[in-house]
């Protein structure tokens, strides 16, 4: 059961640090583009700034979070990944002493890494206190953005069932996965 929930995890490790990235790389042309026709809009924004990040965090704070946070999250996703495939030979039979410290050491080095990249971040992120400040400025911005002036927007709402649809699929297969466990134990 060790070995599956890992493999499970792995999985659904990589399937949203795929996402998350592709939500990054998507968004981040998406700014870029808007960025460089910006004084074709209605209402253009005011390009004077310190820096170029300072401008960001001024007047596209949600884009500027989102890029961010969907890059850091999706890279402490796929490392975490690699982690867990690197760490499930210790969880099979029939592995060796020397084979199974081998695969822990793999592992721990993996999330040495994650954690030292975290940390690292935590000294050189702008604006906010730390990752977590930024993580949590990402949902309240993107919350004020579905919210407030609220509308019905087709799309919006397709985008909410297709959610509830995909979190209602990963909670069948973990549960299915929970049960199959139980049923096997109970059985013994």
């Amino acid at each position: 059961w060790t070995c599956a929930t890992i493999k499970r995890s792995t999985g659904l490790l990589l399937i949203t640090a795929f996402l998350l990235e592709l939500l990054c790389v998507f968004a981040t042309t998406v700014t870029s583009t808007w960025l460089l026709s910006n004084a074709d809009h209605r209402s253009p924004i005011n390009p004077l700034a310190k820096s170029g990040l300072g401008l960001l965090h001024r007047e596209l704070e949600f884009e500027y979070c989102a890029c961010r946070f969907f890059f850091l999250q999706g890279l402490f996703h796929w490392v975490a990944a690699l982690g867990l495939k690197f760490t499930l030979p210790a969880f099979k039979p029939n592995i060796t002493k020397p084979e199974r410290h081998l695969a822990h050491f793999y592992g721990r080095s993996v999330l040495t890494c994650l954690l030292l990249m975290l940390h690292y971040f935590q000294k050189h992120v702008a604006f906010y206190d730390n990752y977590f400040a930024l993580f949590a400025r990402f949902w309240k911005l993107a919350f004020m953005r579905l919210f407030s002036n609220w509308q019905p927007r087709p799309i919006l709402l397709s985008c909410a069932v297709a959610l509830l649809w995909t979190i209602s699929a990963f909670i069948s297969a973990f549960r299915a996965d929970f049960e199959e466990f139980h049923h096997h134990h109970k059985s013994r």
